[in-house]
């Protein structure tokens, strides 16, 4: 056969296919937390030194119509929206915020597309602003993978009040039936005190729908005579050239079996709330000789509570995976998801 390019296999993946592949398993509550876990990024990076978040918001609106995510958490700039912000995947030069909870390069991009077929997103730092307008249908049809800049008009943010604004409407049948479900979107407002419940309290305002989401706290039981406290150790393990930090504390809480379990941070996120499964070490066996090393949950353990915070300067370092919803093996966490 003659060397000719002309010839060869065109082996590329049309548009249309890469955005349904992209966005078929991502359930729709995953999609907008991934959006809140990038405003909460941006609070962290602009914070201040005392990490608390005074004056920082988050504002979510569901409807039939349309979703809309506004925070006035820093934004973006138009040179990280040109190369790195919209890239599916993290390009390598990609800069970085620390302690980050956004790290995968996909979140956004999967979230505009799970939604619906038109969206626009607008960023202002307090250097420049920008937007872009994306109709997916026509976007679908076109050989160039590029978005389209478009005249930058929102009257939220701006060089003098920073953030990002998106805002997605054609949705997808099945997403405005449930953006228009009242019940949809109290669920969402309870994973979202659930899955922040460490920013909201250091001041960070989130709303849904224009109801404002209330701090919540883990309690463990401390004894008036110092006789029943806690249990906490602290490790520190090197991973990649980066450290992660790992702090365990076990105790007891009120005897409720629906809280009862280990709860799993990593970077500020809350990953597992009282799971009690095998993945936090529940029914643990001994794989050669196959007998129970832990015993399998059970009522009797409606008390237990444990807390295990994974935290690393560099997020790819914790041991989570790409939607944020369980735990996985790291080459530095052994057998077992807290074998350090």
């Amino acid at each position: 056969m003659a060397d000719n390019k002309s010839l060869q296999i065109d082996a590329a993946p049309t548009k249309a296919f890469f955005v349904d592949m992209l966005v078929r398993d991502i359930p729709l509550e995953t999609a907008i937390l991934d959006l809140v876990d990038n405003s909460v990024d941006g609070a962290k990076r602009f914070g201040t030194a005392s990490k608390h978040f005074d004056g920082k918001r988050v504002e979510i609106e569901l409807s039939k119509e349309k979703f809309r995510i506004f925070d006035n958490c820093g934004g973006f700039d138009q040179e990280a929206a040109r190369l790195y912000a919209f890239r599916f995947g993290r390009a390598a030069k990609a800069p970085r915020t620390p302690h980050s909870i956004g790290q995968f390069g996909v979140g956004m991009k999967r979230a505009l597309f799970k939604f619906g077929r038109h969206f626009i997103v607008q960023s202002a730092t307090d250097k420049d602003a920008w937007a872009i307008d994306v109709d997916v249908n026509k976007w679908e049809t076109e050989a160039d993978w590029h978005f389209p800049w478009a005249t930058f008009k929102s009257s939220d943010i701006s060089r003098n009040n920073p953030g990002t604004e998106i805002v997605v409407d054609q949705l997808r049948p099945e997403v405005s039936a449930k953006f228009g479900s009242e019940k949809f979107s109290d669920g969402i407002a309870g994973l979202i005190k659930s899955k922040h419940r460490q920013f909201i309290a250091k001041g960070l305002s989130i709303s849904v729908n224009g109801a404002h989401i209330d701090a919540t706290d883990l309690n463990l039981l401390i004894g008036d005579d110092g006789g029943l406290k806690p249990g906490v150790d602290n490790l520190t393990v090197s991973a990649g050239g980066a450290k992660v930090d790992i702090r365990i504390v076990v105790g007891l809480g009120a005897s409720l079996p629906r809280e009862a379990g280990w709860y799993v941070i990593c970077n500020g996120r809350i990953i597992l709330e009282g799971d009690r499964r095998s993945v936090t070490g529940w029914g643990l066996l001994e794989e050669e000789a196959g007998r129970a090393i832990l015993p399998s949950y059970h009522n009797q353990f409606a008390r237990f509570r444990g807390i295990v915070s994974f935290d690393s300067e560099d997020s790819a370092r914790v041991p989570w995976n790409t939607t944020k919803t369980t735990l996985i093996k790291t080459a530095w966490s052994g057998s077992g998801p807290f074998n350090a």
